[in-house]
């Protein structure tokens, strides 16, 4: 993903990713992808979701991997927020 800055600053790169959004007026979130295997039905996408929510600080490039607290899981809806773990 590029994250171009509209009143200076550097750009900033990450890894490959789609949904971004703000969490805080400084991070943001987006759903992490990855290249399809040959073998995955992806049409005519080169990418997939890969499961994981990258957190992104433009103020200094840091860029990691969510993990949610003890308890919570992530919510499968678009919001790459966390939320309570559903039982199975």
């Amino acid at each position: 993903m590029v994250i171009a800055p509209v009143g200076g600053g550097p750009t900033l790169v990450t890894g490959l990713g789609s949904n971004p959004g703000f969490v805080t007026p400084t991070t943001i979130w987006y759903a992490g992808q990855a290249a399809c295997p040959p073998s995955d039905q992806c049409g005519a996408d080169l990418t997939g979701l890969d499961g994981t929510v990258h957190a992104c600080d433009v103020t200094s490039s840091r860029d990691q991997v969510v993990v949610c607290r003890t308890g919570e899981e992530l919510i499968k809806n678009g919001s790459h927020c966390c939320g309570p773990r559903r039982r199975r």
